[in-house]
């Protein structure tokens, strides 16, 4: 895989961890074969969900088309990056109060 795709919702409570947790679940089954969901990281309010991918435009325009991201009323953002590279860009976001 050629990149590593972010998404990064500002969370704090069990009730949000758990609708990530079933999100990422849902991202599992879906993607598997076409992209790697590579796990997810949780603390200081945010909620992180990793996706290695080779096509990492298709990627973003399936989860914002089939709206996966609709189940949650969560500030959020997609970010991107070469997996051999640290940088991050973001190339999607939807802050509901305050930044991310």
């Amino acid at each position: 895989m050629t990149s590593q795709i972010v998404i990064r919702f500002s969370a704090s409570s069990l009730d949000d961890f758990d609708k990530l947790v079933a999100l990422e679940d849902r991202l599992i089954a879906t993607f598997k074969g076409a992209h790697d969901v590579d796990g997810h990281d949780f603390g200081q309010g945010e909620f992180n969900i990793f996706i290695l991918t080779q096509n990492p435009k298709s990627l973003v325009e399936q989860l914002l088309n089939d709206r996966f991201l609709a189940v949650t009323d969560l500030a959020l953002s997609i970010s991107q990056r070469d997996v051999k590279s640290e940088e991050n860009q973001v190339v999607w976001s939807k802050a509901l109060s305050g930044n991310l």
